[in-house]
């Protein structure tokens, strides 16, 4: 029987089609074929449980609508959202050594947002383009958001 789960990768919520009898390595495989997410670098939870690759989806009672969470493994690297004006959630993966204006230059490569035009909130506070990201606390996962600079004069 064929059904639909939500796979959650950070704050996106992603339909996936899946059958009871698939094992969870056929669902990393599904997950790779729609979302080019190497298997390799796939780690599956449910309830904070890790899935093994050689159980299948019943034998973890995984049913219609069921949330499971997808963590992406990385070498070094971090997964951090930035979150646009109008709610859209982009993934970054960066270093948290790495600057602020590391980040918006990425963002910049992702959304062509100019990096000038990028203001940037963690926890209440603007971040600084000099400063590292693991000055602020930001760690895998984190949501950072986006505020547009306006422009002035007349």
């Amino acid at each position: 029987m064929s059904f639909t789960i939500s796979l959650i990768i950070g704050e996106l919520h992603l339909p996936l089609e899946i059958c009871s009898a698939d094992t969870i390595s056929q669902v990393k495989q599904k997950i790779q074929n729609k979302n080019s997410i190497k298997i390799e670098n796939q780690e599956l939870f449910l309830s904070g449980k890790k899935l093994e690759d050689n159980k299948t989806v019943k034998s973890y009672n995984i049913g219609l609508d069921e949330k499971i969470r997808l963590v992406q493994k990385t070498e070094g690297l971090i997964q951090v959202f930035i979150k646009g004006v109008e709610g859209k959630s982009t993934a970054i993966f960066i270093k948290p050594t790495s600057t602020v204006l590391e980040l918006k230059r990425s963002y910049n490569e992702k959304e062509k947002i100019p990096v000038k035009e990028q203001r940037l909130i963690h926890s209440s506070k603007q971040l600084e383009d000099n400063k590292k990201l693991l000055n602020y606390g930001i760690k895998h996962d984190s949501t950072i958001h986006l505020l547009m600079r306006l422009h002035g004069g007349l």
